[in-house]
């Protein structure tokens, strides 16, 4: 026999694990060029870095050319407990690599979070323009998960992956192949709200 407590907390176990691996459908705006938010949550201030393989200490031929047209615009998105955690292709792009680095387990609302957090690097392409799209553990995210692998082509709001519990998602693409377009501190959704427009490299 199982008490009415007990039954109680199970039941609000499994309901919050259903809400939290929710996946939603989506529908991408219909333009060329366009770059959706790849994850729901709140936009922080972007930043610009010279160097990605400085930043994550990477040195893999998809960083070199990710480098060569630095320098970058890192737009950071925090998700809250209570966001979507599915990540979206943030355009029509080609998986050109798929980098698990580990590392620590900061709060994601820390910059330095995104340098020293276990990550996956999604590196792409679209339009001749390198770019990558990060997925950064937090404090309780403790696993990332991508579902894309090297060679595979991906749709604009497309899922690509997972993080479980509050995190972080990046998008990190070069400065003169973007048009930036949202006011930060915004709430986005993945693979709906458009931040900006790629320009051909």
């Amino acid at each position: 026999m199982v008490f009415p407590e007990i039954a109680t907390i199970l039941s609000g176990i499994a309901g919050f694990v259903m809400f939290f691996n929710r996946n939603p459908k989506r529908n991408p705006p219909k333009l060329n060029d366009i770059v959706v938010s790849p994850a729901d949550g709140k936009l922080c201030k972007p930043f610009k870095v010279s160097s990605i393989s400085k930043l994550f200490g990477a040195t893999s031929n998809s960083i070199k050319k990710l480098d060569k047209d630095g320098p970058h615009m890192v737009i950071p998105i925090n998700l809250s407990l209570m966001d979507v955690h599915v990540t979206r292709s943030p355009c029509r792009a080609k998986v050109i690599d798929v980098i698990h680095q580990k590392g620590r387990f900061l709060p994601a609302i820390c910059k330095s979070a995104l340098e020293k957090n276990q990550r996956n690097i999604i590196v792409m392409k679209s339009k001749g323009v390198y770019f990558a799209v990060v997925q950064s553990t937090g404090a309780l995210a403790r696993r990332v998960r991508c579902w894309v692998a090297p060679g595979e082509s991906v749709a604009t709001g497309q899922t690509i992956g997972r993080i479980l519990l509050g995190s972080n998602t990046s998008l990190i693409i070069p400065v003169k192949h973007f048009r930036y377009s949202e006011p930060y501190h915004k709430r986005v959704r993945a693979g709906e709200t458009i931040i900006g427009v790629i320009k051909k490299g």
